[in-house]
């Protein structure tokens, strides 16, 4: 075994504390901690300069160079060989360090120097250009300086993979993974690309503010912050208000690159902090944006891949073909209503603000089996409409154009067809990219729809703001005909560095509260505010790559009730697994179950203690026995679980008395009892338990006792979770918690909340 191999075997703790050791025996001796150093070359231009050099050539001339240390290779006590990179590895240069051409009377000696050097440190070189004789493009030196030692264990380069590490440390992703500074790249050159074009353009690039007294120029929640001067101020989410007054003020071309706040979900395409471009030009329509946005985005993508056509294929992407989106303009048209109304084969009502058009469409989502969460206003309900049968028809890009008024309240009407407006969006394999309209300037009809706003926000939808006076007043002054725009950066980066999840483009994503260690032994959240929780340990997701978690929790509910409803859920989602299972040439080797059967082997659980509750189900099936019992809650967690191929368990919330779950990996340490008993519970170290947590400080925590999964009658508040692992996808994962939600509000007449707990969101409140 090597030095390094031994050293890592320490752990990250002890290999600080001998590196630090090492490096206070070297002051000792003379040696100058954190030096500074002038190199006359970068490495990119080093090897620029020496490319020629031909195999075993050495020159005379004298250069000083530094770089990180990538690896490290010892070949004798007098030979050294060092890799050190810059500029995301795309310039690396070998160090060919021979004691027979080291300086002599230097304050730290060649052995001692190559002894104290580590992977991950920065060091200087002053040495000569050279060729190795196998033809490695190298630096013979004369003197080596440590400039900044790494104190830790660093991971070999591409080895760095855990998403939670990644995002969270992303200096340390960005020496180890060589691809996440090219990303970056591409995104410098998207938006060096829009500040080319609106430049050229005659545009001015202005500031507004971010700190603002009413949100607004968007749909969408805010952030609510204070100030000891200022009462609740909010985060923007655009700066389109602002924009516009200073059209009215006689900027006729303005532009804005910045961050916008949006207090929304984070999934893997929405951060709360993103960067968009909005511009606003007088004397332009949605016609002229239209064209604009053509020339901006296909020219930008030419500029970066040098074609039109760009292949997507992510590798986090669960599908095997690469998409081709082909950005060659121009971009195709679709009308929103009258697209709808031909897929659907119906017809809208034309008075989008009546009450019989909000009833058509709510009775239209439901019979399609569209899901809207309240308030189910008309402009929701045609949002969710659009999202499921139209955007995702925009694989290469497409203007989803002329939405309805009641969906557009900073829009202008349309010319031609009344109760529409004059907007765009643009789609690309299924994303909104861009925003755009002829921007409504008659001050009398935007007061009215920020009132209409203003209703709509007392009925409970929090991404309608009021009225904003200032900005009407502004109106006033009178606003010129004007075309506007808005694009999100993040997304339009996301589709040229062939990612699916937003936070690759983020340098630094916005990430939930991690956990802290206490004592060095118990794991302690910050999520310990008092509430009841489900919590997901990061341990669990260390060892368990890719697992997500359906958790739902639905209180109030009739246990005896709905049971026929139940019955007749169950009676067809097993029919059509048996089917399934029967059309299966082996059935046991379905992916997902061996998938089970596989991290049971791994981490050495016998098959025979904890059989795998899958397979269990599909051998029943293949006997046409029914898993049911009568149990109408319990059974319905069955039915969902096995129709997706995940496990999945219930909890009844009333017998845990408002305790804490734990989802955790067990260890050594732990002492395991039971909180409704004095009994000790024996358990193997390294196995995935659920667990009830009395206090969150004590590592006494029980395995689920059976009665707290027993669903009777009398249950009335009751959580939900499967477990869900690769192969199976992000939107079937989705569709679980969809399905869930609707179909406990469906049988047993109350509303539940869930969520997909992950590495990113490992918590739920149990209330």
């Amino acid at each position: 075994m090597d030095r390094e191999a031994k050293e890592a075997e320490q752990g990250d703790e002890k290999y600080m504390e001998n590196r630090l050791n090492a490096l206070a025996n070297l002051e000792k001796k003379g040696f100058l901690a954190y030096p500074n150093f002038q190199n006359t070359l970068s490495l990119t231009d080093y090897i620029s300069k020496y490319k020629h050099l031909k195999n075993s050539e050495t020159l005379v001339d004298i250069v000083s160079i530094a770089g990180r240390i990538s690896s490290k290779r010892i070949s004798g006590s007098n030979l050294y060989f060092y890799d050190i990179t810059a500029n995301d590895e795309q310039a690396k240069l070998q160090v060919l360090c021979n004691a027979k051409f080291y300086k002599k009377g230097t304050v730290v000696n060649f052995k001692q120097i190559n002894s104290a050097l580590r992977r991950g440190d920065i060091i200087g070189v002053i040495g000569n250009p050279s060729r190795s004789n196998t033809g490695e493009l190298s630096i013979v030196p004369s003197e080596i300086v440590l400039l900044s030692p790494c104190l830790h264990m660093l991971p070999h380069l591409g080895t760095l993979k855990d998403p939670e590490t990644r995002f969270r440390q992303r200096y340390l992703d960005m020496m180890i993974n060589g691809g996440v500074m090219k990303i970056m790249k591409i995104r410098s050159k998207i938006i060096s690309g829009i500040r080319k074009y609106f430049d050229s353009r005659e545009f001015i690039e202005v500031d507004t503010p971010i700190i603002q007294s009413q949100a607004g120029g968007a749909i969408a929640k805010p952030f609510i912050t204070s100030s000891v001067e200022l009462k609740s101020q909010y985060l923007r989410i655009a700066p389109e208000l602002y924009l516009k007054e200073l059209i009215v003020g006689g900027l006729d071309r303005v532009y804005e690159i910045g961050k916008q706040f949006r207090n929304e979900g984070i999934d893997l395409t929405h951060n709360p902090e993103f960067t968009t471009c909005e511009f606003y030009m007088a004397y332009a329509d949605y016609n002229d944006t239209l064209k604009m946005t053509e020339e901006l985005i296909s020219g930008i993508v030419k500029d970066i891949t040098g074609d039109y056509k760009v292949t997507y294929l992510p590798k986090e992407n669960d599908k095997k073909e690469p998409i081709v989106i082909d950005f060659t303009p121009p971009f195709k048209r679709i009308p929103m209503i009258s697209t709808l109304e031909e897929i659907l084969k119906i017809k809208i009502p034309s008075d989008f603000e009546s009450e019989a058009t909000n009833q058509f469409l709510l009775t239209l989502c439901k019979e399609k089996g569209v899901e809207c969460s309240p308030p189910t206003t008309t402009a929701r309900l045609l949002d969710k409409l659009v999202g499921e049968y139209i955007e995702p028809l925009c694989v290469n890009p497409a203007f989803i154009c002329d939405h309805p008024q009641i969906m557009s309240p900073l829009a202008k009407w349309h010319r031609h067809t009344k109760g529409l407006t004059e907007r765009f969006e643009l789609f690309v394999i299924g994303r909104e990219l861009c925003n755009a309209y002829t921007e409504l300037n008659d001050p009398i009809v935007q007061r009215a729809l920020f009132e209409d706003q203003a209703k709509a926000k007392a009925k409970g939808d929090e991404e309608a703001h009021g009225v904003d006076e200032d900005f009407v007043r502004a109106l006033e002054f009178g606003l010129p005909p004007t075309g506007g725009w808005g694009m999100g950066i993040d997304r339009f980066a996301m589709l040229l560095s062939n990612t699916i999840n937003i936070k690759e483009v983020i340098l630094f994503p916005t990430m939930k509260p991690k956990s802290l260690t206490v004592g060095g032994s118990s794991e302690v959240d910050v999520f310990d505010d008092g509430k009841p929780r489900l919590v997901v340990q990061n341990t669990v997701f260390s060892k368990f790559p890719g697992l997500r978690i359906v958790a739902v929790v639905a209180k109030g509910i009739d246990g005896a009730k709905g049971s026929h409803l139940v019955a007749d859920y169950l009676r067809s989602s097993w029919l059509k697994i048996h089917e399934e299972i029967k059309s299966l040439k082996n059935p046991t080797e379905h992916p997902n179950l061996k998938m089970w059967r596989d991290l049971f082997t791994k981490n050495k659980v016998s098959s025979k203690k904890y059989p795998v509750s899958l397979e269990l189900l599909v051998k029943r099936a293949q006997k046409q026995d029914t898993p049911f019992q009568i149990n109408p809650l319990a059974d319905f967690i069955t039915a969902s679980t096995i129709k997706h191929w995940v496990t999945g368990a219930g909890f009844d919330l009333g017998e845990l008395k408002n305790q804490r779950i734990e989802l955790r990996v067990t260890s050594d340490n732990d002492t395991f009892v039971a909180f409704d008993t004095d009994k000790s519970v024996k358990v193997v170290a390294g196995e995935v338990a659920y667990a009830a947590v009395s206090s969150v400080l004590r590592r006494h925590i029980a395995y689920k006792p059976a009665k707290l999964g027993l669903l009777k009658p009398e249950t009335h508040d009751v959580l939900y979770v499967a477990e869900v692992l690769p192969p199976v996808s992000d939107e079937a994962t989705k569709e679980l918690l969809e399905e869930t939600l609707s179909n406990i509000e469906k049988f047993f007449g109350v509303k539940a909340h869930g969520t997909v707990l992950s590495v990113d969101n490992r918590a739920i409140i149990l209330e």
